[in-house]
């Protein structure tokens, strides 16, 4: 049980890591993207927007 917590907390820090990585690109996609529709945002299809 103890390695599988210890791992849950390892994948859980990536993830944050990775969001704040990435935080200030899909911050300028979105405010790039504000006025188009925003069902394009959440399919990530921005090249087709």
């Amino acid at each position: 049980g103890r390695s599988r917590q210890r791992w849950g907390h390892a994948l859980l820090l990536l993830a944050v890591l990775l969001l704040g990585a990435n935080l200030g690109l899909l911050t300028q996609i979105f405010y790039q993207h504000r006025d188009r529709p925003t069902s394009c945002f959440w399919s990530g299809d921005f090249a087709g927007c």
